[in-house]
């Protein structure tokens, strides 16, 4: 995917449920941070839907 500078979270890509992966720097302590991947639903699922495992 496009990874342009400005942006503090890229757009990894989607799966057949509609659901996106986000990557960004984890801004923990002194140096560069790791990358952390997480996953956001599409608006339309309610939270009672969402399986964590």
């Amino acid at each position: 995917m496009l990874r342009l500078p400005w942006r503090k979270q890229f757009l990894i890509g989607r799966d057949l449920k509609g659901n996106t992966f986000w990557e960004f720097r984890e801004q923990r302590g002194d140096g560069p941070g790791r990358f952390r991947r997480i996953v956001k639903p599409p608006r339309s699922t309610h939270y009672s839907e969402v399986n964590v495992s």
